[in-house]
């Protein structure tokens, strides 16, 4: 039974061997796809990644993973995406698939003028070296059928949580993503930063911060939001944000992050007071008070200009 399943998954194989491939072929390959080709400018991470794989090979041309594949995933960076596409052979018994976050399918259209299929299939993911699981992961998805529901089908068979999305839904989309994964890390770094000032090493106060970043995170996942927000501002606490804010007054940068990101944390906040009369106007007294500082951060520099 089960090698009459293998025999009706499609083959697949890889253009690109870096880590988002390097995540994707080996649990295709736990879940029984047959990954049969794989190619990367970088001959060395092609031999690594096909050595984990039963039954698959590295190539020494991407045309020879589009011959051997019914399902080519071009896994490289998002400006060579296209490139890469359009100097490649397709035929109407081909799909191709990018993993892109930022874009649709508009980079594989000679693909499609070719008759082949085309798609995208984005693990939201961060893939920065190392091992990374993909269950539970929620990977997004836009094809037209019957490929959406070959790529749902194999988001599944990973453990992935499918989400469908459509061509104009890709910047949102990623700008979410941003937020989520991207400035987390700018925070923290900004947190280093000025954690140097009391004499920790940069390693010394990532290491300390670590814990708090798990345990807001886990916090999410427990309670959710707007319950997980603590802090000056979920407090209605502005002396506090006054002397945070006196405190970065020789830090630019960070200033700049502190009073953009506590005004988008006001609405949080007033989610989190909801019911609560007196930790409301407390809220609203914060917001007044941030809007009097970016007045007046307005007016210094308009003046330095």
């Amino acid at each position: 039974m089960e090698g009459e399943r293998a025999s009706r998954l499609p083959v697949i194989g890889m253009i690109g061997a870096g880590a988002v491939a390097s995540a994707l072929a080996p649990a295709l390959a736990a879940a029984g796809y047959p990954v049969r080709a794989v190619w990367s400018r970088h001959a060395e991470r092609a031999a690594a990644l096909v050595a984990c794989l039963p039954s698959c090979h590295a190539v020494d041309t991407p045309q020879a993973v589009v011959d051997q594949a019914a399902v080519v995933f071009l896994a490289v960076p998002d400006d060579a995406i296209e490139l890469v596409c359009t100097a490649l052979r397709w035929t109407p018994a081909h799909a191709v698939v990018h993993c892109s976050g930022a874009l649709g399918r508009a980079p594989l259209a000679a693909a499609e003028a070719a008759g082949a299929q085309t798609g995208v299939f984005h693990p939201l993911q961060s893939f920065a070296g190392g091992s990374v699981p993909l269950a539970g992961v929620s990977i997004a998805i836009e094809a037209p059928e019957p490929l959406a529901t070959t790529l749902v089908q194999m988001a599944q068979a990973i453990g992935g949580q499918p989400l469908r999305l459509t061509s104009a839904d890709w910047p949102r989309y990623h700008v979410a993503a941003v937020f989520a994964s991207n400035y987390v890390v700018s925070s923290v770094a900004i947190a280093v930063q000025l954690l140097q000032h009391v004499g920790l090493s940069p390693d010394e106060s990532l290491a300390r911060l670590l814990p708090l970043l798990r345990s807001t995170v886990d916090n999410l996942a427990r309670i959710g939001l707007p319950d997980a927000l603590t802090g000056p501002i979920a407090r209605g606490d502005q002396q506090t944000l006054r002397r945070h804010l006196a405190v970065l007054a020789d830090e630019p940068l960070a200033r700049e992050a502190y009073l953009a990101l506590a005004k988008a944390t006001i609405p949080v906040a007033e989610a989190r007071a909801t019911g609560q009369p007196e930790r409301l106007a407390a809220v609203a007294a914060v917001r007044a008070f941030l809007e009097a500082a970016a007045r007046e951060e307005q007016a210094d520099a308009g003046d330095r200009r």
